[in-house]
C-alpha cells in the first residue's frame, strides 16, 4: 500500500476549510488525510446515530480527491434522516452513498474495502470488524471512540503492518493491514527465488 503526500495534503486542507461545527476536532482532518494519502477507492463508514458529521464530510472530501467511493452505513431510516439534517445544518451537501440496514446483510454488497471507519460506541462493533471485506491489496481500519484500550476483537485474516491507539477525540485506533496472496489466510506471501549456477550458467527457480 503506497502513500501519496500530495493527495493527503489536498484532502487535509480542504477538510480544514469546511464550514462546519467543530464537533470532532482533529479527527476529521486526520481521517481525511489518511484516506487521501493511501488513495482509498472504497471508504466505508459505519456510523453511530447521534455522531457528529465532521468525519463524514472529511471522508467525502478525501473520496473526491481519490476519485473513490464513500459509503455510510446507518441502522435505520431515522438515523439516515438525522445524518442528512446534521449535514444541512453544517452548511454542506451530502456526497456519500448511504446504505440503510444491518451491516451483516449489507456487508455482502461491499467488497474490496481499503479504508474503513467503525464507531466503537456501537454494541456490535466487534462483529462489524469481522464482517469487513477488506482489499487483498491491504487496508486501513480506524476505530473511533476507542477509549483507553484497543477495542479490536476481530481476528484479522491479513498481517498487521502497524497499529496505534492515539489520544485524539475519545480514542482513535488505527490499524494498517498488509497485502495477502490470493487464497491465503494470513500467511506471508510467497515469492519466487532465482539462482544461477556459476559453473553451468543454468537458472534454478523455486518458490519460498
Amino acid at each position: 500500500m503506497g502513500w501519496c503526500p500530495e493527495t493527503a495534503t489536498r484532502a487535509y486542507l480542504d477538510t480544514v476549510k469546511l464550514s462546519r461545527p467543530r464537533d470532532e476536532l482533529g479527527v476529521a482532518e486526520l481521517l481525511s488525510a489518511l484516506a487521501g494519502g493511501i488513495k482509498a477507492q472504497l471508504i466505508i463508514q459505519v456510523r453511530h446515530p447521534g455522531s457528529g458529521v465532521a468525519s463524514s464530510l472529511g471522508l467525502s472530501t478525501a473520496a473526491r480527491h481519490t476519485c473513490g467511493r464513500h459509503i455510510i452505513v446507518v441502522p435505520d431510516d431515522t438515523a439516515r434522516a438525522e445524518y442528512l439534517e446534521a449535514v444541512a445544518l453544517a452548511g454542506a451537501e451530502n456526497e456519500a452513498e448511504i446504505l440503510v440496514g444491518d451491516f451483516a446483510q449489507i456487508s455482502s454488497e461491499i467488497a474490496d474495502v481499503d479504508f474503513a471507519v467503525v464507531d466503537c460506541r456501537g454494541r456490535d462493533h466487534s462483529r462489524v470488524l469481522r464482517l469487513l471485506k477488506l482489499s487483498q491489496r491491504g487496508a486501513v481500519v480506524v476505530c473511533k471512540n476507542a477509549g483507553l484500550r484497543a477495542p479490536m476483537a476481530a481476528t484479522w485474516q491479513k498481517p498487521v503492518v502497524r497499529s496505534a491507539l492515539l489520544p485524539i477525540g475519545k480514542g482513535l485506533e488505527i490499524t494498517q493491514l498488509g497485502e495477502v496472496a490470493v487464497g491465503s489466510s494470513g500467511a506471508k506471501k510467497s515469492r519466487w527465488i532465482v539462482q544461477v549456477d556459476r559453473h553451468t550458467g543454468e537458472e534454478h527457480v523455486f518458490r519460498r
